[in-house]
């Protein structure tokens, strides 16, 4: 399972699977080190039902993905991968009853949910009529969007010194958060959301890129306006976790609806 040179083109590319055990990413990773893997589960507790075939350190392993950072593979009979880079996401969907079983008392001591950003959709009714499109969103916009993407040129990206100046404002003030905050469950959302802006700025460069730019040119420098749109997009994300966790850490509001829920949450930051 050792990569031989550059890594060969599939036929037939798979961009996502719906079930998979950590020794199957392993070897993924290794015979494809550049590709990266979507784990798309509809049900997400299926994800966290981890050591489901006796190896008693998938939890971990699993969460050591979330730096991409590689590993080695060491059995009697030798090593069976040995990786550079990891590159995993996980997407799906869980019901909030299920999840809040899950993530029990909230305070999160691995960081495990911190390390996933939450949607929490509203209840509401949804109607057929009005809702006609005369475009297919898969074929017409994510597909091609994910072929110009593998097209792209191993590169490094850096940000420009205007882009550095919003973030390193972003950073400190979730640095301080994370150092200061009596809640030890956000103080891990906090912690985690320091990358994760950047990890949203690089994936709205790249796609404004790929999408603006004439084919095979793009920017190795990121501008400050993706960081901006990161930190907005992470001040949502933060305000959707404490939706969640107000349900989970304030049992007399667990069957609240989320907009009702996002009441309680500005009332208690209007107190505070």
């Amino acid at each position: 399972y050792f990569p031989q040179g550059e890594p060969q083109p599939l036929e037939g590319i798979d961009y996502y699977f719906t079930d998979a055990t950590v020794a199957g990413i392993n070897r993924q990773a290794a015979k494809h080190p550049l590709r990266g893997m979507l784990y798309l589960r509809d049900e997400l507790k299926a994800v966290f039902a981890f050591d489901r075939f006796g190896k008693g350190t998938e939890r971990q392993d699993f969460l050591s993905f979330y730096d991409g950072a590689g590993n080695k593979e060491l059995r009697a009979e030798g090593y069976l991968s040995r990786l550079e880079r990891i590159l995993l996401s996980i997407f799906g969907t869980i019901q909030p009853e299920v999840l809040r079983k899950m993530m029990q008392d909230g305070s999160d001591p691995d960081g495990q949910w911190a390390r996933f950003l939450f949607v929490v959709q509203p209840l509401q009714e949804s109607s057929l009529r009005g809702n006609r499109t005369k475009h297919n969103i898969n074929t017409e916009l994510i597909d091609p969007l994910y072929k110009k993407i593998d097209l792209l040129p191993p590169m490094t990206y850096q940000l420009g010194s205007e882009a550095f100046d919003s973030y390193a404002t972003y950073y400190d003030q979730l640095e301080h958060l994370r150092c200061t905050h009596p809640d030890p469950g956000m103080r891990a959302v906090y912690s985690k959301m320091q990358g994760t802006i950047g990890r949203l700025a690089l994936n709205l460069h790249v796609i404004y890129q790929v999408l603006g730019q004439p084919e095979g040119t793009i920017s190795h420098e990121i501008h400050q306006m993706h960081i901006k749109q990161a930190g907005n997009l992470a001040k949502f994300f933060i305000h959707q976790i404490k939706l969640l966790r107000s349900t989970i850490t304030d049992a007399g509001n667990h069957e609240l609806a989320p907009h009702l829920a996002a009441i309680v949450e500005r009332s208690r930051q209007v107190g505070s």
